[in-house]
């Protein structure tokens, strides 16, 4: 087939994590392409975590804390996942002295702490903003202990002027009255922003995308090469080339990657979805984080969505480690009236992360003119707007709101 001149910048990747990294570049002034197996907003729903919370950059930051002080990262404030997620991938890598660990957990304390606002400007611009839901998030104690535990997360939280209320039983069941009396206390962040309907909003992004000169195809990603001065990929359209390539595919990156000769320390983290009827006289009204159950529940237009914590696959490709869901669901009725399970809509999803704990935003290490924003594990939808404006400034040669290098591949070394 003919090869087309093309864009400057093809993107492979249109989740959030590329859509939005391909309106920045557009908004730029890049002639860009993105491309995907299937439309924008149309691909089968990878990500469960449709929340943008403030208080995940407080809760990482106290995580870091704990480690300047000595603490072991397990101390990290409970029901922190990102801050989990660190600690259970450290559990299969060589160990970081407490000093590093610490660095990379205020890099990506200062990531998630812009996240909120950055998918608030990127709603107001792109006329996404109906598509929010202001509810917040509750994140439930059932312990006087393990309330005690996030103390370090509140005063985190305090320090940044992020709003929180603790509530007593009382108050919860106020704000929630179709809960199980049974928390010790619950703190209520009103700040935290849900979307109903992450497709619907993937596609006003990409209509934004568009509206700025961008072009969406479908393609196969697995067909990119490198010749001459650029890269090729085929797509419906024809084979299309560009100077430069940027990879937001999530875990399809690492096979990707792999063809090319580059080997990165991918992790796979796995967690499962299960969804349940309600009766019609229940109802949810906000995710609630059960902190020490090691689940969430999420209102959707069907009923009650739950999600598990995260196993780990170590290495990449092994079984996950997941929680026995059983005993996660017996936990979950306790404290809400889950009705039948659809059991034809239970999911496993695996995610793409790194050993670190840290997303992967910036040149593709031995690659000419590829790039990469991947990694970002089950933050993609929250962190998607604001790791598409980093490296879009970075590939316009722009000043960064954040320092890039904490996220280099070149932090990995040569060692893999």
């Amino acid at each position: 087939m003919k090869l087309r001149t093309g864009p400057g910048i093809l993107v492979l990747g249109a989740g959030m994590v590329g859509t939005a990294a391909a309106w920045h570049l557009a908004r730029l002034g890049h002639r860009v392409v993105l491309v995907d197996t299937h439309p924008i907003g149309d691909a089968p729903d990878p990500d469960d975590a449709h929340v943008i919370d403030p208080e995940a950059g407080p809760a990482i930051a106290a995580a870091s804390d704990a480690l300047d002080l000595g603490g072991p990262a397990a101390g990290a404030p409970t029901g922190c996942r990102l801050a989990a997620l660190i600690r259970d991938l450290f559990d299969f890598t060589d160990p970081l002295d407490r000093e590093d660990r610490a660095e990379r957990a205020r890099a990506l304390a200062g990531l998630c702490r812009l996240a909120p606002l950055e998918h608030r400007r990127m709603a107001r611009v792109a006329g996404a903003e109906a598509l929010y839901r202001d509810t917040g998030r509750i994140r439930v104690y059932r312990s006087r202990a393990g309330f005690a535990a996030a103390a370090s997360l509140h005063a985190a939280a305090d320090r940044a002027g992020i709003d929180h209320r603790c509530l007593d039983g009382d108050e919860l069941l106020d704000l929630e009255p179709d809960l199980a009396p049974i928390a010790h206390r619950a703190v209520w962040w009103p700040q935290t922003r849900t979307v109903a309907s992450p497709a619907a909003l993937l596609r006003v992004i990409g209509a934004a995308f568009l509206a700025e000169g961008g072009r969406f195809v479908i393609g196969d990603a697995r067909s990119l090469r490198r010749g001459g001065e650029g890269w090729t990929v085929a797509t419906r359209s024809g084979e299309i080339s560009a100077r430069r390539v940027l990879l937001a595919l999530g875990a399809a990156s690492q096979t990707l990657l792999a063809m090319f000769g580059v080997r990165l320390p991918f992790a796979v983290p796995s967690r499962r979805c299960l969804r349940f009827q309600t009766d019609g006289e229940t109802r949810l009204g906000r995710p609630v984080l059960d902190v020490e159950g090691g689940y969430g529940l999420t209102p959707i237009t069907a009923g009650v969505r739950l999600t598990t914590g995260f196993g780990i696959a170590a290495p990449v490709g092994g079984p996950p480690k997941l929680r026995p869901l059983d005993r996660v669901t017996a936990s979950a009725r306790q404290l809400f009236p889950l009705g039948r399970w659809i059991e034809a809509a239970e999911e496993l999803r695996r995610r793409a992360a790194f050993t670190d704990g840290l997303p992967v935003m910036g040149r593709a290490p031995g690659l000419p003119d590829a790039w990469l924003d991947l990694g970002q594990d089950a933050r993609a939808f929250a962190l998607g707007p604001i790791c598409g404006r980093l490296i879009a400034e970075a590939m316009s040669g722009r000043p960064t709101a954040l320092p890039l290098t904490p996220f280099g591949a070149e932090r990995f070394g040569s060692g893999w």
